[in-house]
């Protein structure tokens, strides 16, 4: 995987790293919201 984002074109490596970015983005909101559940049910 790392060979062939590397031997990308510059334009496609930054579209692919934009799209990671914005996947990890997802998550870290995913996580604080099941955080903030795991809160509320205690609370």
């Amino acid at each position: 995987l790392v060979k062939c984002l590397i031997s990308l074109p510059s334009v496609e490596y930054r579209t692919a790293t934009v799209e990671v970015l914005a996947l990890f983005n997802w998550l870290r909101r995913f996580a604080e919201g099941l955080i903030e559940g795991v809160v509320e049910d205690e609370n």
